[in-house]
């Protein structure tokens, strides 16, 4: 007679990783909507139709879920950027610039809940938060620190300055975009919202 102790083990697996995973998608949603601050455990654990002491049978604390929430969105988003990159090496600022911000607009189009947590200025603030900004500035900083050496910016720029200033100006844009009402009017398309984006990053509001 077989056992079934594997069966039964990896059932218990699959269902723990279920639950986990109905815990991350609920918590994104409700971060998303009400901010991490004023979402509880209690609320996360409603939401996923667990018991609340299952959450801190996967978390230990909500900071712990605010990080998994961050960097599944982290990962989502580098997984954008890729797509965006495989398609070639861009010959001009123009195109190098205009590939990344489509990169970064379309993550936050397909994944509002995972951008609004990611783009949220307070989350980013957190210790959970502070690993994902580390990455954002220093991706930006090596793109910009990329540029000059192709001579596609002037030499004297501060790259660590201006990575701080893009990625800020960024994050406020995309965070707000994702969340836009129908109360403040239509929501910008996503070819506009690039096509903004990347013509201020290239250009500033100066006439061309």
């Amino acid at each position: 007679m077989k056992s079934t102790t594997p069966t039964t083990g990896g059932a218990r697996q699959r269902s723990q990783a279920e639950t986990r995973q109905r815990l991350v998608t609920t918590a994104a949603a409700l971060f998303a909507k009400n901010g991490s601050h004023k979402t509880t455990t209690a609320m996360i654990a409603r939401g996923a139709g667990v018991a609340a002491g299952t959450v801190f049978l996967h978390f230990p604390d909500k900071e712990a879920l605010l990080r998994e929430v961050l960097q599944v969105a982290l990962g989502e988003l580098k997984h954008s950027l890729a797509k965006v990159a495989a398609g070639g090496t861009a010959r001009t600022p123009e195109a190098d610039v205009r590939r990344r911000t489509e990169g970064l607009v379309t993550f936050a189009d397909e994944n509002p809940d995972l951008a609004a947590v990611l783009f949220d200025p307070g989350h980013l603030a957190t210790a959970a938060g502070a690993e994902v900004l580390d990455f954002l500035v220093a991706s930006q900083a090596a793109s910009l620190a990329d540029g000059q050496k192709k001579g596609w910016l002037r030499a004297d720029l501060d790259v660590g300055l201006a990575a701080r200033a893009l990625v800020g100006s960024l994050i406020l844009v995309l965070g707000w975009w994702v969340k836009k009402g129908p109360d403040e009017g239509p929501r910008p398309a996503r070819p506009e919202v690039a096509t903004q984006l990347a013509g201020l990053r290239l250009y500033g509001t100066g006439a061309r």
